[in-house]
């Protein structure tokens, strides 16, 4: 991983799509993805690697949770906020993440937590659905 220098008006070619499934994000696990900002101008910032994917306790029946860290290059830390991660074969997301606790070797880690509306076809029956 390293740092990208920014070049004025510079340009990545990707498109957003959805928020990414947790499973989506489970295999790319160890993946780098380039970190941009997520304006239009996408100005690239750092290459970040996925550390890590887990299910998390949701607000209710509606909703699925699950989060995800990325790991930063040594000596780089970035604030709170909405970042472009855009994958090598061109997917990206954009998604709000928040500082966490540093690695042991001292690099950044970034954390996402994805609260997502489950579609009517995967969501879990209702106890009066139940036979």
């Amino acid at each position: 991983m390293r740092a990208l220098q920014s070049k004025q008006g510079a340009k990545l070619s990707n498109t957003v799509s959805d928020l990414p499934a947790l499973d989506e994000l489970q295999s790319a696990l160890g993946h780098v993805f380039t970190l941009a900002s997520a304006d239009d101008a996408a100005r690239p910032l750092v290459q970040t690697r996925l550390l890590d994917a887990w299910a998390d306790v949701a607000m209710n029946n509606d909703y699925e949770c699950y989060s995800a860290s990325f790991e930063l290059p040594l000596n780089i830390a970035l604030p709170q906020d909405t970042y472009r991660f855009i994958a090598s074969d061109g997917r990206a997301w954009l998604l709000f993440v928040s500082p966490a606790k540093p690695l042991e070797s001292g690099a950044g880690v970034l954390c996402a937590v994805i609260h997502r509306k489950v579609s009517p076809a995967t969501a879990p029956a209702a106890a009066s659905d139940a036979v």
